[in-house]
Parts: structure tokens; C-alpha cells; sequence
């Protein structure tokens, strides 16, 4: 999932930063950044080089599992037809494409059974929450959680966090941004990092979102590209504020994100 946001990010940063003929401003923003930068080892994140959407991240090598098909390897997707239908999903491996709208955690008896007992079977244990989540983790250290609303947030063995859909995040790097309007596709936050990209937003929303980010501080070091590179606009503002953050606001591809370091 983290991966596949990477990639999305990536492919977006590429496309700006060579408008931008590597100026220094994209390069600090963007620079030492594994995503930008999903969110979110992931999934939920985690799709990669099509235009952001509110569909499923998935990665590029990995087959999205059909909800007509049982999953490869899967038990509970083989077992589960006592209950809910959840041969779409190989809860097995934490890189597929997991559900959004089939809250784990409200299945009846025998299907969340079948998934306690294909994680026996395949190296990972699900535990229900009171709150209505459903955590699963893993023998690598990955541990998903799907939140009662449907989506997820990863942590990944390194420690690294990822999140598809969802809320806006709080944390350090959030605090220093305005809020967006815009809809959550995935974010990924490490180590001095935070990446986010948006779904369904328009070049126009990531222009406004930018003139925000500056009104709220961003307003050194500021670069910015805005132009049509092969029928494709490219869009870019880059700035640091006062505290030694570096922001990079960007649009290519289809593509809208935000990427923030320190």
C-alpha cells in the first residue's frame, strides 16, 4: 500500500520537478522522500501511475484479487460462503487490495471465525475490537487496522504510517497546513516526512489549496510552476515557513498531493 502511493507521488513529482528543470525549491521539498509519498506499508494505500481516484490503491506487480474469484492461498476466502462473501480479498498478504465498504468487524459469526483461522493458517491473527476496528497483524511486523468506518491505517515494520481514505491526519506536519477540502486518497508519514495525495481533486483545488499553505506561513523560498508541458499541466509551489518546514504543493499527471518535510 505505502508502496503504491510512493509510485503515485513519484510519478507526479517527476512530472514537476522536471517543469520546474530541478530548481532547488522542488528539490527540497521533495528530497530524501520515499512517497513524493501513499499513504499508508499499505494499503489501504495504497492506484499507481492512473490519475487519483477514490478506487483502491494496489501494486503494480500484484494482481487486484476479483471479487467473482477466491484469492490465491486464502482459506478465509475459500471458507467464508457460511457467512459474508469475502473471496475477493487475500487477507494473507498485507499488499492487496482490502475492503472499504465491508466493515470486518460487523460480519456475523462464522465469517470473522474463518478469517481468525485463515490467519492461523497464513501468519497473521485478527483481533475485533470494542470500538468497531478490526486489527490485523502480521509475522513481519506489519500491522493493518480497519477503522469502523471502512478504512485503514498501517503500520508498517519500520515503524512508518500509512492511511488510505479517511480523516485528515493530526501531527506534526498536519499542524503547520491548513485543513483541505479536499477528499483523502492515501498519506504516509515517517520519519521527517509526510506525504499526502488527494482523490478527484482538479488542478484548480491544488492552486487554491497552495495559496492557503502560503497565507499560512509557507511564504519563504517560495517557487512556483504553473505551465502545459506536452498537453499536461504542471503545477508546482514550493516554500519553507519560519520554522525550517519545507512544503510542496503539486499537480501533474492527474495527480494533486502534498509532500512536507523538516
Amino acid at each position: 500500500m505505502k508502496k503504491c502511493l510512493t509510485v503515485l507521488l513519484v510519478i507526479a513529482l517527476v512530472f514537476a520537478l522536471t517543469a520546474c528543470g530541478g530548481s532547488s525549491g522542488g528539490q527540497s521539498a521533495g528530497s530524501g522522500s520515499s512517497a513524493a509519498a501513499p499513504a499508508a506499508s499499505g494499503q489501504s494505500s495504497s492506484s499507481a501511475s492512473a490519475p487519483a481516484s477514490d478506487a483502491p490503491l494496489a501494486r503494480e506487480d500484484e494482481p487486484l484479487a476479483r471479487e467473482d474469484e477466491p484469492a490465491a492461498g486464502s482459506s478465509a476466502a475459500d471458507s467464508a460462503g457460511s457467512g459474508t462473501d469475502l473471496s475477493g480479498f487475500d487477507f494473507s498478504n498485507p499488499m492487496a487490495e482490502f475492503p472499504t465498504d465491508l466493515i470486518l468487524s460487523q460480519q456475523d459469526a462464522a465469517s470473522k471465525q474463518e478469517l481468525i483461522n485463515d490467519g492461523k493458517e497464513h501468519g497473521y491473527t485478527v483481533d475485533y475490537g470494542l470500538d468497531g476496528s478490526t486489527t490485523l497483524t502480521y509475522d513481519d511486523g506489519t500491522v493493518m487496522v480497519q477503522n469502523p468506518d471502512g478504512t485503514w491505517n498501517v503500520v508498517n515494520d519500520d515503524g512508518s504510517l500509512y492511511q488510505y481514505g479517511g480523516n485528515w491526519p493530526e501531527n506534526e506536519f498536519t499542524k503547520q497546513l491548513p485543513k483541505p477540502e479536499m477528499e483523502l486518497l492515501g498519506a504516509n508519514t515517517e520519519d521527517g516526512e509526510f506525504n499526502v495525495a488527494f482523490a478527484n481533486a482538479t488542478i484548480d483545488d491544488i492552486r487554491a489549496y497552495a495559496e492557503k499553505v502560503k497565507a499560512a506561513g509557507f511564504d519563504k523560498d517560495v517557487d512556483v510552476q504553473d505551465q502545459d508541458v506536452m498537453g499536461m499541466t504542471i503545477y508546482a509551489f514550493n516554500a519553507t515557513n519560519a520554522v525550517g518546514y519545507s512544503v510542496s504543493v503539486f499537480y501533474a499527471a492527474g495527480t494533486g498531493g502534498v509532500t512536507v518535510t523538516k
